[in-house]
């Protein structure tokens, strides 16, 4: 849904919710071109409660919003709080700190939030959290991410004029710009870290290296909407107080969706060490012959289970010989690796007769018993089918 749709919607309260669904920072940015006025009626009026306003829509309730100064200068003194990195996620003790700042380096091997237009959050007092969103609510206007922020710290004129029509001259828009540009500068960086910020000690040259991690606000904002069209693998993380941690976490009730990637931890230097300790057992991967799949194959292969007719009887004996072969082949995986990826001399006498036999040559030797045993139960014909698909 674009905002001419949702401004098209003639029941107040589904149009109410479908704007605000579409200035949440959980949503992708909309465009605004052509619908600059009505997208600035809906910017001031979000500085209302749900409880509050019925119609986000209302000129006659925006006006009321600029021209009560207390109110119109709580909006303006919560931009000191904007942030590119929300020092508040996880742990909301954080105070009195933001943080903003571009990724500098162009050669990161991973993600991270260079490829992305540059938004801003906000975490501060939670009784603060609507009065924040005047100035922060991100859209698209002219093919660039924005907010008004920084559309009045760039004098842009038709925000100017469309502020001018709820009673302002020119010089009180630019004035409220200056106080704006003041308290959002281009970058800024905390003095000191937090004695609840997370920190990561690594050694460097003499001594050790402390990192602390931050999470990239837009990065963040990203993942949201990708998670819930199923292009992630994501999990969720649950804040008890999602409007102390801030307006993203506030707008999805605390509900984070964070990348849920875990590290490959089994690697074949694993599995070679498995081998080269004096540990059979470990070795070969026993559970691969206690599988349910491996057992119910053998119990087919010796004619234990009954077929009502012999065309199913054969198709599950060729059946039962694949998953055989597939189980001989995960128990043999680690020797296999071992075979593959180093030097026999590396491992105890009792592991070097295995790794001196080919695993084809077993699974070889294994088939022909098969045979043996489809022709003891099923007959020449069956012994020839089964043989040929070995």
């Amino acid at each position: 849904m674009n905002l001419q749709d949702a401004l098209a919607i003639e029941l107040l309260k589904e149009k109410t919710t479908a704007l605000r669904k579409l200035f949440a920072p959980y949503t992708p940015c909309i465009a605004v071109d052509g619908f600059e006025e009505q997208a600035l009626t809906v910017l001031i009026n979000l500085v209302y409660k749900r409880s509050e306003i019925d119609d986000l829509t209302s000129v006659r309730t925006a006006k009321s919003v600029l021209r009560d100064e207390v109110l119109l200068s709580k909006c303006i003194n919560e931009v000191k709080w904007f942030h590119t990195h929300n020092l508040k996620y996880p742990d909301i003790r954080v105070s009195h700190q933001r943080l903003i700042s571009e990724v500098v380096s162009e050669d990161i091997a991973g993600i991270c939030s260079r490829s992305l237009p540059l938004s801003f959050g906000w975490s501060h007092n939670s009784a603060e959290i609507n009065h924040a969103k005047l100035f922060l609510t991100s859209f698209i206007w002219q093919g660039e991410v924005t907010c008004l922020a920084k559309l009045l710290i760039a004098e842009e004129p038709v925000w100017i004029n469309l502020i001018r029509k709820y009673g302002f001259t020119k010089k009180a828009v630019l004035d409220i710009a200056g106080k704006i540009k003041q308290l959002l500068p281009v970058a800024e960086l905390p003095l000191e870290v937090s004695s609840f910020s997370p920190q990561l000690h690594m050694p460097f040259q003499q001594s050790y290296l402390a990192v602390t991690p931050v999470v990239s606000h837009t990065m963040l904002a990203k993942i949201q909407p990708l998670t819930t069209e199923r292009k992630l693998n994501s999990g969720l993380v649950e804040h008890s107080r999602p409007a102390n941690v801030g307006d993203l976490a506030s707008s999805v009730g605390g509900n984070i969706r964070v990348l849920r990637y875990f590290p490959k931890t089994y690697s074949k230097a694993v599995n070679r060490s498995k081998v080269a300790n004096n540990d059979i057992e470990k070795a070969f991967k026993i559970r691969a012959l206690l599988s349910s799949q491996f057992q119910q194959a053998l119990l087919v292969l010796i004619g234990i289970k009954q077929f009502n007719t012999l065309r199913q009887k054969r198709l599950a004996r060729v059946a039962a010989i694949r998953q055989v072969r597939v189980s001989l082949q995960l128990w043999l995986d680690n020797i296999l690796e071992a075979k593959n990826n180093a030097q026999n001399q590396a491992y105890p006498e009792w592991a070097k007769h295995y790794l001196d036999q080919s695993i084809t040559n077993c699974i070889s030797q294994f088939s022909n018993i098969l045979n043996v045993l489809s022709d003891n139960y099923g007959g020449r014909s069956s012994d020839n089918y089964l043989g040929r698909l070995i």
